[in-house]
């Protein structure tokens, strides 16, 4: 009957639709730490390239003032 054909396509609708409200906390999830993730590997990215620059103008300016790491 038609009652019982709503029913089952309401019952169909709401088995794909319980899925995406468990999905949608998920992907967010997901972006969340994809993009933490992301922001971390920028932060080495840029920091060990800053870190070893750091040491080479250290090391440059003590040879070019004559120092040895028996002065430090």
């Amino acid at each position: 009957s038609w009652r019982n054909a709503r029913s089952s396509a309401a019952q169909r609708a709401g088995l794909v639709m319980f899925p995406v409200f468990l999905l949608v906390p998920a992907r967010r999830a997901w972006v969340d730490g994809a993009t933490r993730s992301f922001k971390l590997l920028r932060a080495v990215w840029f920091l060990v390239p800053a870190r070893r620059a750091g040491w080479c103008c250290a090391a440059r300016r003590a040879w070019l003032l004559g120092l040895t790491f028996v002065d430090f």
